[in-house]
C-alpha cells in the first residue's frame, strides 16, 4: 500500500515543474492551482520577512507557484513530509482520496526523487538544506501520470506538513482543480 501512495506522491511532485517540460505521458491533463495557504511556518528556522509560498495568478495561462524562503537557522537532520489529499463535495474538502503519505524527505532511497528532481528546482542541493535563500518562480502543477480516477472537474486539497522530531517546520494547504 505504501508503494502505491509513494508512487502517486512522486508522480505529483515530479510532474509539477515546467523544468521537465510538463510532459510525463501523452495525456494533457492539468492541475490548475487555485490557492495556497501557509497555515504555519517556524520563524526559528525561516526568516519571517522573506518567506513566501504563493500562487501567481495568470489570466492568459495556467497559474503558477512562487516559492521563496530564507533558512536562518540550521535545520534538523531528519525532515519528514506528511501529506493527505482530500476531494471536494458539496463545497467542503471532506472526501478522502486514499492518498496519504508520511516520508523522510532526506532518506537516501528518496534522494533521486526529492533532492535531484524537486528540491533542486528551488536551489536546494543538500538535505537537509543549509542556511541560505532559496527561491523559484513558475512551478506549474501537472498531473500526467496520476491514476485515471482523477476526473476532470475534481477539486482537491493537498494538506501537508513538513516537520522534524517534535518540531513543526511548516504547514501548507494547496487547493487545486483538475482540468
Amino acid at each position: 500500500m505504501f508503494k502505491y501512495h509513494y508512487t502517486l506522491l512522486v508522480s505529483l511532485f515530479y510532474c509539477m515543474s515546467k523544468i521537465h517540460g510538463g510532459k510525463c505521458d501523452e495525456q494533457k491533463r492539468l492541475m490548475e492551482l487555485e490557492d495556497i495557504i501557509v497555515d504555519y511556518f517556524n520563524t526559528t528556522y525561516f526568516d519571517e520577512d522573506t518567506f513566501d509560498i504563493s500562487v501567481i495568478y495568470n489570466t492568459d495561462s495556467d497559474n503558477t507557484m512562487r516559492i521563496k524562503f530564507d533558512i536562518i537557522h540550521e535545520l534538523p537532520s531528519e525532515i519528514f513530509l506528511k501529506m493527505k489529499v482530500w476531494g471536494r463535495a458539496f463545497g467542503q474538502y471532506q472526501v478522502p482520496t486514499g492518498i496519504s503519505v508520511e516520508i523522510n524527505v532526506c532518506d537516501n532511497q528518496l534522494k533521486k526523487y526529492f533532492l535531484e528532481q524537486i528540491l533542486q528546482t528551488i536551489g536546494i542541493t543538500d538535505c537537509p538544506p543549509k542556511k541560505g535563500v532559496y527561491e523559484f518562480e513558475g512551478i506549474s502543477p501537472n498531473i500526467n501520470g496520476l491514476p485515471l480516477y482523477a476526473l476532470p472537474g475534481l477539486h482537491l486539497l493537498v494538506d501537508s506538513e513538513v516537520y522534524s522530531t517534535s518540531i513543526s517546520l511548516m504547514k501548507v494547504k494547496a487547493y487545486m482543480n483538475i482540468d
